[in-house]
């Protein structure tokens, strides 16, 4: 468990010898030692309610990743949480646009990953089927993207440093 610690450390001294960085990385860090320590313990959980925290767990603490300070982080932090009220006064998405995420979160919910799919095809060989839901999740997550991002503008990471 230490070594992972130590692994994220480093891999938050290698992003940037930022503290937010190494935060980052240390909860990242706290993180799998948790998941480590459940697993060993052979504990079970739903598999619904596993998916919701590790995606919440992940996503807040991207907030640190990509903050350049911790007030700022906290700002988009509390906005997230709604404590500085829900924003969609300035933001318009189109009914099409809520249609495409939500059918795409279906997907990404209920549809098979990849580990179940190679399963199914070294059984029974490739299915077209699943091909033809693949190449068409692929459409519509690009399609959404685009809709989202025809409005807004965004400036790459990396180009701040």
């Amino acid at each position: 468990m230490l070594c992972t610690y130590i692994a994220m450390f480093m891999a938050g001294l290698w992003h940037g010898a930022s503290l937010l960085y190494i935060s980052f990385y240390l909860l990242m860090a706290t993180g799998l030692v948790v998941n480590h320590i459940w697993r060993k313990r052979k504990r079970k959980m739903n598999g619904i309610i596993a998916t919701i925290l590790t995606f919440n767990f992940v996503n807040i603490f991207l907030v640190l990743f990509r903050a350049k300070s911790y007030e700022s982080a906290i700002k988009v932090l509390k906005g997230m949480a709604g404590l500085t009220g829900l924003g969609f006064e300035s933001v318009r998405v189109d009914i099409l646009q809520y249609g495409a995420i939500f059918i795409f979160l279906m997907a990404c919910f209920f549809s098979k990953n990849s580990m179940e799919l190679s399963k199914l095809t070294m059984r029974r060989g490739i299915s077209y089927t699943y091909v033809l839901i693949t190449i068409s999740i692929c459409l519509l997550i690009t399609s959404a993207i685009i809709m989202i991002e025809k409005n807004m503008a965004s400036e790459f990471l990396y180009f701040n440093f």
